[in-house]
């Protein structure tokens, strides 16, 4: 986790009860989300989109 804008950030995607108890902490109410595009990583968006489901399930 580091600090930008005066947000706290997470730099990678790791375990997801990492990310519930973050988001708890710091009452977390809207998460955005940015990585590179699909185009330039193919099968990226499946990868992304079964780990927010993962995350999802977790809450």
């Amino acid at each position: 986790m580091r600090q930008e804008h005066g947000k706290t950030c997470l730099d990678r995607a790791p375990k997801t009860a990492l990310v519930i108890q973050w988001a708890k902490e710091h009452s977390i109410r809207v998460l955005n989300i940015t990585g590179p595009r699909e185009t330039k990583n193919s099968g990226l968006h499946n990868t992304a989109l079964a780990y927010l489901r993962q995350l999802l399930k977790g809450t």
